[in-house]
């Protein structure tokens, strides 16, 4: 094969449930110029047979065997093997739109930069054709900035809110330049990469298009790794050798995510209902790094929004404080939904209001197995006879003459008690009428 514009380097670990539809995406892109770089870094759950099917199908694909499992190691790996102009990483659990790389591609070419990056979406499958997304934080605050060329020096930002290296296209000369850590697992090898890239990068263009589809369903993930305090420290005395040299605000936004990224896990703790106590050491090397870049004035107040703030004074009051925060948090957040299986249990269910939040409403509710949601229900005639994540809308008197005995789940809002009435009207029972109020959160979306 001819040497190709852009190698896409796939790094691979017992995926088999996922690697399928990752696959496809990537085969499926319109830039079909193009080397597949396969890492696979020896599944056992048959990922390796459809690695090996796929590439007897296509020559773009080379399948390649790492020696270790370290997803570090599996792209430093791919970033030396790589013979196209052009650098991107997708992780095999993960899907991407279909002119992901035409579109960035177009950009690297137009404007000779270091490298461009697109937005993502965070994706979570509740159930067969129907899954959740909400946008990953964009590191872009005023929209003028978009497309056009920046350069990240001037930007110490971006080390906060631009963290996640599969939403680029690096051209292969600049990045050849970067390694990851090669440390075991699959954690936040791609921080000590980030910073990297905003140090060494001169050129570089932000475009305002979602391309990327981040997975958060697969449970064996690194995002559900007890030993993550672990890799969070690995990455953090891998990341001070390049900070060391910068002025102090490059410190002060690397530590900012360093304690987003803390907190995260501590609720991911919280989520689990039991503290990690092989993880006591790691915590408090990084209780310790952050309070001394407090007490020396690198990270204040001013810099947090309210949230950090009081989560960076818990975690300097005592680890045990910020984990009983969090496990309370999660307790309040869940309560609604214990809740609701015990009010509407394994009975029929008619959510009426066909809005965001009835569809929030309908993917919890399938999240959790409470009840057997038949229909949606809405006042607006221009929704009825129409799907909803598979469910036919229908008008009220409808739903009630097809299920007069379900129960009616009203989502909160503004019309909720004018909703309620409506349903009373109609002969429901007051017994039959649920208000659903709570809050959207992608985490109740898991089963709890």
């Amino acid at each position: 094969m001819d040497k190709p514009l852009i190698s896409v380097i796939m790094p691979s670990y017992n995926v088999a449930k996922y690697i399928r539809v990752c696959m496809e995406s990537v085969l499926a892109q319109s830039l079909q110029d193009m080397e597949i770089l396969a890492i696979d870094a020896g599944s056992e759950d048959g990922t390796l047979d459809i690695l090996r099917e796929y590439a007897d199908k296509d020559e773009r694909i080379c399948l390649v065997h790492s020696e270790k499992k370290s997803y570090g190691y599996q792209v430093n790996l791919g970033i030396q093997m790589a013979r196209g102009k052009y650098i991107g990483i997708v992780e095999t659990d993960d899907f991407i739109e279909p002119d992901m790389y035409r579109i960035l591609y177009e950009w690297t070419k137009e404007n000779d930069v270091d490298y461009v990056r697109g937005q993502g979406a965070f994706y979570r499958e509740i159930a067969e054709g129907m899954a959740a997304e909400r946008p990953i934080r964009c590191p872009i605050k005023d929209e003028a900035m978009f497309g056009r060329v920046l350069n990240p020096h001037e930007h110490p930002e971006f080390v906060y809110s631009d963290r996640f290296l599969w939403l680029g296209l690096y051209r292969a000369d600049f990045v050849r330049s970067i390694r990851l850590n090669e440390t075991p697992g699959a954690a936040y090898q791609d921080i000590g990469f980030m910073l990297q890239v905003h140090i060494k990068a001169a050129k570089a263009v932000y475009v305002n298009r979602c391309i990327y589809h981040y997975r958060l369903d697969n449970t064996a993930s690194s995002a559900y790794d007890e030993r993550a305090f672990r890799y969070l420290v690995q990455e953090t005395s891998y990341k001070e050798s390049f900070l060391e040299e910068l002025p102090a605000v490059w410190r002060k936004y690397s530590a900012l995510a360093l304690l987003d990224q803390i907190q995260t896990r501590f609720y991911q703790m919280a989520f689990s209902e039991h503290y990690w106590k092989g993880s006591i050491d790691d915590i408090e090397y990084v209780r310790t790094y952050l309070k001394d870049l407090y007490q020396r004035d690198v990270i204040r107040m001013e810099d947090m929004d309210p949230g950090s703030w009081a989560g960076l004074q818990l975690l300097l009051e005592s680890p045990e404080s910020l984990y009983d925060s969090c496990r309370f948090d999660y307790l309040a957040k869940t309560y609604g939904v214990r809740l609701l299986k015990k009010q509407i249990g394994e009975t029929e269910v008619i959510i009426f209001g066909a809005g965001k939040r009835g569809r929030y409403c309908h993917m919890l509710l399938t999240a959790q197995g409470i009840g057997t949601v038949r229909l949606f229900c809405d006042n607006n005639c221009r929704m009825q006879g129409i799907k909803q994540q598979g469910l036919m809308v229908s008008s009220l008197s409808g739903a009630y003459a097809e299920y007069p005995n379900a129960v009616y789940v009203v989502p909160g809002g503004k019309y909720a008690h004018e909703m309620r009435q409506q349903l009373l009207g109609r002969g429901i029972n007051e017994e039959q009428i649920i208000l659903f109020d709570i809050a959207e959160n992608d985490s109740l979306l898991r089963k709890i």
